[in-house]
């Protein structure tokens, strides 16, 4: 039973602290991704904000001719590089998005793609499920440690009973033999006492 304790014990720990470490890497280096990203196009919102309300305050006709997106030279960057650069904004922002701490801007498709949502919810599924790991390897170290420091104190409090059983024999049997042999007369004691019992005997015959 102990055996199986410390076993259980040990999984919980090793098990624990290994999903722990997995998740809190995962985590940093999205933060740190995302630190970057958000540096990389922290001005760039604005910019939009900028050119989308004067887009907007711009004749029916002019919005036709002169899509959003396009600038006033009809040209659009390549496909492939507004592809990362989409990817890479809603990266600096997913976080934001899941918490509901930034705005949803009305330009969000061409900001971070025309699937941007489908991106986010899955973002947030990820995130629950990461948070879901994270308590669930912090209760588990939490409890593995339990188990182990519980058989180590159980296994000290067994090792100091023995050690002060014995100490407290051998101070038992010091003390006993100490007692004994202040009992047993001395040498010469003796040796007066045995003559005397010979004189006595001796009289008698006389």
């Amino acid at each position: 039973m102990v055996k199986k304790s410390i076993i259980l014990g040990l999984i919980l720990l090793l098990g624990g602290t290994a999903v722990f470490s997995l998740v809190t890497v995962t985590r940093r280096k999205q933060h740190e991704q995302a630190a970057y990203y958000q540096s990389k196009y922290a001005a760039e919102y604005d910019d939009y904000m900028r050119k989308y309300n004067h887009w907007l305050q711009s004749d029916p006709q002019e919005r036709a001719e002169l899509p959003w997106g396009i600038d006033e030279y009809g040209q659009t960057k390549p496909k492939a590089s507004q592809l990362v650069e989409q990817q890479e904004r809603l990266k600096a922002d997913l976080d934001k998005l899941a918490a509901g701490e930034t705005d949803t801007y009305p330009f969000a498709d061409f900001l971070y793609g025309r699937d941007w949502q489908k991106k986010l919810n899955k973002y947030k599924t990820q995130k629950e499920i990461s948070d879901l790991f994270y308590t669930v390897s912090i209760v588990s170290m939490l409890v593995g440690a339990m188990i182990l420091t519980s058989y180590l104190l159980l296994r000290s409090a067994r090792l100091f009973i023995r050690g002060f059983t014995y100490m407290k024999k051998l101070c038992t049997d010091f003390f006993k033999q100490r007692k004994q042999a202040s009992d047993i007369p001395p040498a010469e004691t003796r040796n007066k006492e045995s003559e005397e019992i010979s004189q006595q005997q001796q009289e008698p015959s006389r």
